[in-house]
């Protein structure tokens, strides 16, 4: 705080004259505060899942409110948390903040501001893409490129450590019906065609649409 201490007064307006008055000084005094800073998360910021609520920020992720002219500032605290794991339920990231949390620039002081206690926005979680492994298939020659393709000749790769999915039986197509020519064989899939087990949901997947691998078809016996 700052005392106030008046010594003289001066001057005259709509007849009032100085003279005519014996003033007494009181001495008051007044107090600076704290301004209150506003902090909040921008940008959107987005990361690929990983089975996790992490978040990591950096400074062009904050945006500050209610600077006085010319004070500047930084956030440099990196770790947040999203409030879910998941894609479809990730929308918001939070940060805890404290003196330690934020950078003072160009004689700005950060004694003369009231942090808050955290920043959020919103965020994304954006699905992880995984690829899906075909084993090499063989069929006999039967006129048809048609092929029934067993659950367990698929792997699918890139999942979160933990999670796991398997492939249902599929139809596929050989690119050719004939001894000679067929040489791959192609299987179409869509999201039924994957089971996840508990605690794996497909929505935090980018899922392949389709899996390709070499195969043959061998002569049919006949007699």
């Amino acid at each position: 705080s700052y005392v106030i201490e008046a010594t003289e007064v001066t001057g005259s307006s709509g007849g009032y004259l100085a003279d005519n008055y014996v003033v007494t000084f009181l001495p008051g005094s007044y107090g600076v505060t704290p301004r209150p800073l506003g902090i909040s998360i921008s940008g959107l910021p987005t990361k690929v899942y990983d089975g996790s609520t992490m978040a990591m920020l950096g400074v062009d992720d904050y945006t500050f409110t209610n600077l006085a002219n010319g004070d500047t500032f930084v956030v440099i605290a990196t770790d947040g948390q999203y409030n879910s794991k998941n894609v479809l339920e990730a929308n918001t990231v939070t940060v805890d903040l404290n003196g330690t949390s934020v950078a003072a620039f160009g004689g700005s002081l950060l004694s003369n501001y009231s942090l808050p206690a955290s920043a959020t926005g919103a965020a994304l979680i954006t699905p992880a893409p995984v690829s899906v492994a075909l084993a090499d298939q063989t069929k006999v020659y039967d006129g048809t490129t048609l092929a029934t393709v067993a659950g367990a000749d698929f792997a699918v790769n890139g999942l979160i450590n933990g999670e796991t999915v398997t492939v249902r039986t599929s139809d596929g197509l050989f690119n050719e019906a004939n001894v000679l020519g067929a040489n791959t064989l192609t299987v179409s899939l869509t999201g039924a065609d994957f089971e996840p087990n508990a605690g794996t949901l497909l929505s935090n997947y980018e899922l392949q649409t389709s899996a390709t691998a070499s195969a043959s078809i061998t002569p049919r016996p006949v007699t």
